[in-house]
């Protein structure tokens, strides 16, 4: 069973970027990149990077182009991988993504493909599992090329993957109208978590976050209930954006939520 340790209270790095505020001005944040450590990773696997909701851009200064933060922030992870851990192989390293992988400047809370940040992460990369957002739009001759590549893995609903011997299912998108794109009704996504939760993982990506009223952190209560009835696991999450990223719900079921985070983790030293 893999097991979360104790996160690093300051990140490793943390890279600028551009995005939409509230009021629709662009502004600027950063994103933090965090390291931790992990028990029962299998032993041809050195590292797990874990994101989600990288919802911003980086902009040339010369061009003013702009390109996905998702694009460049693998760059940026193979560098701090090579000085801070050094001892680690990247061929070894695999990468969980939750979804949510696109933005635009010009409108708040935009859906566009986010294929490209798929293609960065590939490139350094051992092999990368993912899940769609409400915000990721993909053609189906995107999904084709993902589906032929043997190091990319997008996992749709009610779907796992075997890697090195780890389970790993996911669960895009959220509950909603479904006449939006990535959206479930509350019948299909509760049937559809069910069936996964039944199936004995050692990991499970969803988008959606489940809730905890008493540290008041934001999501589904729904999502928190189905998982307190399920068997124990590691539930990898964003969509909402909490403070306390690593959470435990009564079951022991471990709950990470990377929303506009970055994690590596890695084995105790």
């Amino acid at each position: 069973m893999l097991t979360l340790g104790q996160i690093q209270s300051y990140p490793l790095e943390q890279v600028a970027y551009k995005t939409i505020g509230k009021r629709g001005q662009t502004i600027e944040q950063y994103i933090p990149l965090y390291h931790g450590e992990i028990v029962g990773l299998p032993s041809t696997i050195d590292a797990l990077v874990i994101a989600s909701d990288l919802q911003g851009v980086i902009l040339n200064e010369n061009t003013q182009d702009s390109v996905l933060l998702g694009t460049v922030l693998p760059e940026y992870i193979q560098l701090l991988l090579e000085v801070e851990y050094p001892h680690l192989s990247l061929e070894r390293t695999g990468v969980l993504l939750c979804g949510d992988l696109y933005t635009d400047l010009k409108k708040r809370g935009a859906s566009g493909n986010s294929l490209s940040v798929w293609q960065a992460f590939q490139q350094p990369f051992g092999w990368v599992v993912g899940i769609d957002g409400n915000h990721d739009l993909l053609s189906s001759e995107d999904y084709s090329w993902l589906q032929d590549q043997p190091n990319l893995h997008h996992l749709g609903i009610v779907k796992w993957v075997d890697i090195h011997g780890l389970k790993i299912a996911g669960l895009g998108g959220i509950i909603g109208r479904t006449d939006r794109p990535n959206r479930l009704t509350e019948i299909d996504y509760t049937k559809a978590l069910k069936y996964i939760l039944a199936q004995q993982l050692d990991l499970l990506l969803l988008h959606q976050s489940p809730d905890d009223p008493i540290l008041k952190l934001e999501g589904s209560p729904l999502i928190r209930q189905l998982l307190e009835q399920a068997s124990p696991t590691l539930v990898c999450c964003g969509h909402s954006y909490w403070e306390q990223s690593l959470i435990t719900l009564s079951n022991q079921t471990q709950v990470l939520n990377a929303d506009s985070k970055v994690f590596i983790w890695t084995r105790p030293s």
